[in-house]
């Protein structure tokens, strides 16, 4: 994964002052990267959360990227990011959608992102990341919590967990967002612990998501280099 400053205009101007002829154009650069399979960060946030991803997770060997969340307003910021940093969602494999409606109340939605509604228990989250785990359409996670008065994050924390364990035998990445301030920041830093990637933003957990993807076309490239 690389930070590359100076791909603005101005930034360039800056960068070859301090550098001269090692800055070189942006366009160049982005073309070096390409050809040798790196991974570029926009920022120091997302040098780091990048980062953070691949260290943990598996590649996404898929462009199906499933949003599971509680929150229908966080599903959409999910829904904007994924569009904006090149992994679109795409339906869910009605398969799939008619096995999580066991884990979300008659108004929830199957569509993606997926929305267990805010009443959703940790048990309900458990048992659709498995299944989406399971499918073999999916090619990876991004679980949204939003905290509400009648959920526990710890709860909810120790069986994200405990469904990525599940995850990890199939080779699928899990990428999670807590969003409560406060109120979620034990539960965040103890996933941390457990190996599991959390941010705080729906856009930074699909953007860590979007290097996962990253990673698996570079595989994909190199295999078909091979053959």
């Amino acid at each position: 994964v690389i930070l590359k400053a100076g791909f603005s205009k101005r930034g360039e101007l800056a960068t070859m002052s301090h550098t001269g002829s090692m800055a070189g154009s942006a366009r160049i650069y982005k073309a070096a990267f390409l050809q040798s399979y790196v991974i570029q960060a926009e920022d120091l946030f997302d040098l780091y959360d990048k980062a953070l991803a691949l260290s943990l997770q598996p590649p996404a060997m898929s462009d199906q990227i499933l949003v599971i969340t509680n929150g229908g307003g966080a599903g959409v910021l999910a829904t904007d990011a994924a569009e904006k940093y090149g992994i679109p969602l795409s339906d869910t494999p009605p398969d799939l959608a008619e096995r999580l409606k066991n884990y979300m109340p008659p108004f929830g939605s199957t569509k993606n992102p997926v929305d267990l509604t805010g009443q959703a228990n940790e048990d309900w989250y458990y048992g659709a990341i498995v299944e989406a785990v399971k499918h073999p359409d999916v090619g990876g996670i991004v679980v949204i919590y939003c905290h509400t008065a009648i959920t526990d994050p710890m709860k909810i924390g120790v069986r994200i967990s405990e469904a990525t364990k599940i995850a990890q035998d199939y080779k699928k990445p899990i990428v999670v967002c807590f969003i409560g301030g406060q109120e979620v920041e034990e539960a965040s830093n103890w996933l941390k612990e457990q190996g599991i990637p959390t941010y705080p933003t729906p856009a930074r957990a699909i953007k860590a998501m979007t290097a996962l993807r990253e990673y698996g076309r570079i595989i994909e490239r190199i295999k078909k280099r091979q053959q």
